[in-house]
C-alpha cells in the first residue's frame, strides 16, 4: 500500500477471477458488481476501515453497502458531491466515440443521488475506456482541455468531473477558465 497522510494507507486491489477489462455497459457493470461484493467481504475480514470502488459506473455499491459494515463509496458519488461543494453547475468529461454512448448509466448515477439539477452537460472526449491507458497523454490532455473548455463556456459549467488519472488532471487544471 501506499502511506498518503499519517495513518492513512491506500490499497489498490484487484478483482480476482473476473474477465471484465472495461466496464461499459450493464453486462460488465452485472459481472463486476458481485466481484466487488466479495472483495468488500473479504476487505472488511482483512480489517481495512473503508472501501473506494475505483470504477465510474460504482458496480455493485448498494450490495457492498449492504454487505459490510465499513463505509463503502464510489468514484461518481464522491466527485459529484466535491463538485457540488465548490460550484453550482458542473459537466462530466466521459470516455467513449460516441456522443451519448455511455453517459446513460452515468446519468442514472447522477438521478440516485440527485444532483440532475446541477449537471451542465455529458460530454465525450473522443478515447475509448481503455484507450487512456494506450493513447499518447497529449493527445487526451488536448482533447480533454478542448472538452473542458466547451463545457465552461458553451454549457456554463464551473467545475469538471474528468476522466483519465492524475497525471492529467495535473496538467489540465491549471490551464482551465
Amino acid at each position: 500500500g501506499e502511506v498518503i497522510h499519517d495513518g492513512v494507507e491506500v490499497v489498490d486491489t484487484r478483482l480476482a477471477g473476473i474477465t471484465v477489462t472495461s466496464v461499459t455497459n450493464c453486462y460488465d457493470v452485472s459481472l463486476v458488481a458481485e466481484a466487488h461484493a466479495r472483495r468488500a467481504i473479504q476487505a472488511e475480514n482483512e480489517g481495512f476501515d473503508a472501501i473506494v470502488l475505483n470504477c465510474l459506473l460504482e458496480p455493485g455499491l448498494s450490495a457492498c453497502r449492504e454487505l459490510v459494515s465499513i463505509p463503502v463509496v464510489g468514484d461518481t458519488g464522491s466527485a459529484l458531491h466535491m463538485a457540488s461543494l465548490v460550484s453550482r453547475r458542473f459537466s462530466f468529461l466521459l470516455p467513449g466515440s460516441k456522443k451519448g454512448v455511455g453517459s446513460r448509466m452515468v446519468r442514472d448515477i447522477v438521478r440516485m443521488y440527485g444532483f440532475e439539477g446541477h449537471v451542465a452537460s455529458f460530454r465525450v472526449v473522443g478515447v475509448p475506456t481503455l484507450g487512456f491507458s494506450k493513447t499518447p497523454e497529449r493527445y487526451v490532455i488536448e482533447t480533454m482541455y478542448r472538452e473542458a473548455v466547451a463545457a465552461i463556456e458553451e454549457d456554463g459549467a464551473e467545475a469538471i468531473i474528468g476522466y483519465g488519472g492524475p497525471d492529467v488532471f495535473r496538467e489540465l487544471r491549471p490551464k482551465l477558465p
